[in-house]
């Protein structure tokens, strides 16, 4: 949300990308805009999505690219894949904040308030109970997906929360997009999401993760 400029209050249009090829989230349609908010989370400004219909599209963006064709074929090619979000839920149902095009996401239960993810596969994992709940305040969710061991891994704002390697598959084309999944469309409040198609090392993983707790005032380990 750092690069774009805009009235608070107002509804947002397009997000850029930050990497300059134009890797932008949008939507066209007035009604599904989420509200551009300033000075939500360490001064800085967070996009807010109401839970009916508030979502960003992921595939269909400027430049001729393309969320399918440019990070997700990649990803599927090398069978890795890794993700960070920094978000708040405020909603109080079942909610989806990412979907890669595999008609899933990440969610998590108000039941049991359990996180659950199947941002890059199809089959839904529960991943438990975080020290540090979406509901209680901003978090950074990191996601590590490895087909070729298989290994997935999570972490709420440092801590682990799962590692499996249960065998799972890096989904099909579809129509990615940030706000809603087929679980649920999401309630709250987001601010940065980064993708890699590929996994990262752990001083690679420390990097983000600390670069994004500083710049949000978000406590990490």
């Amino acid at each position: 949300m750092d690069n774009f400029v805009g009235v608070d209050g107002n509804a947002i249009a397009r997000i850029l990308g930050q990497d300059g090829a134009q890797r932008d989230a949008e939507q066209s349609s007035v009604a599904s805009r989420p509200i551009y908010k300033t000075g939500i989370l360490n001064g800085k400004p967070i996009a807010r999505f109401d839970g009916v219909d508030d979502l960003f599209n992921l595939s269909i963006e400027g430049g001729g690219f393309n969320v399918n064709a440019d990070i997700l074929a990649p990803a599927r090619a090398s069978k890795k894949a890794e993700f960070f979000i920094v978000y708040k839920a405020t909603g109080v149902a079942i909610e989806g904040i990412l979907d890669l095009g595999t008609s899933a996401g990440s969610a998590w239960p108000l039941a049991n308030d359990h996180f659950q993810d199947a941002c890059i596969s199809q089959t839904q994992l529960d991943l438990g109970v975080a020290a540090s709940s979406p509901r209680a305040g901003f978090i950074i969710f990191n996601g590590s997906i490895d087909q070729n061991i298989p290994l997935r891994s999570y972490w709420v704002n440092g801590t682990l929360l799962l590692a499996t390697g249960v065998a799972f598959g890096l989904g099909v084309p579809g129509s990615p997009n940030l706000g809603a999944t087929s679980v649920g469309k999401f309630a709250g409040d987001f601010a940065e999401y980064v993708f890699y198609a590929s996994t990262l090392t752990i001083p690679q993983r420390n990097a983000i993760k600390n670069y994004l707790a500083t710049k949000y005032g978000i406590a990490v380990v």
